[in-house]
This record gives C-alpha cells, structure tokens and sequence, in this order.
C-alpha cells in the first residue's frame, strides 16, 4: 500500500492538532502563570538544566499553529506535482528565464 505524501503530511498535522488540544482543555486560566513545566537537568557538569513551560497566550497560538497547519495543507493539496508552486521561477527577473 503506497500513501502519499500529502495524506500523511495531513495526518501528522491531523494528530499533531489533536495532541494540543489537551494543553488548551488543562490549562487553567484563573491560576495564570506558567503551567505544564518541566525541567530537566541538561550537562550535569555544568548544572544546566532544560525547562520548559506554557503560558496563556504561548497555548493559544500552539493550537493555532497546529490547526493553521492542517488548514495549509488541505488548502495546498493537488497544487503541484513538480515539487515547487507553479509561478516558481529559478531568478528574481521579471523576463523568462
């Protein structure tokens, strides 16, 4: 079975969608602040650690990423077949190169 790249482009952007919505459900507005923060230590030797952490606006515009980009690729399905958009040319002249 052969899926194309445009199909499981659209269920990566699908799922990836679907994987924010719990961040936007959970978060809770009253508290405000960072929430779902993790950190871990990053080089031990140096004592660096790695965190992470989500505020108000940060969740909203995740899930609008993630929703913009199945709506990107739903709009762009069938456009081209060559790989680049039909209007793309290889110079920035207004002649035909």
């Amino acid at each position: 079975m052969r899926v194309s790249h445009a199909g499981s482009s659209l269920l990566v952007a699908l799922l990836t969608f679907v994987a924010s919505l719990p961040l936007y459900i959970g978060y809770e507005a009253v508290a405000g602040g960072m929430q779902f923060a993790e950190s871990h230590l990053w080089i031990g030797g140096l004592k660096a650690y790695y965190g992470l952490a989500v505020d108000g606006i940060s969740v909203a515009l995740i899930v609008l990423t993630t929703f913009t980009s199945v709506l990107v690729i739903i709009g762009s399905w069938g456009r081209s077949t060559s790989g680049f958009p039909s209007t793309w040319r290889p110079c920035s002249c207004s002649r035909a190169c």
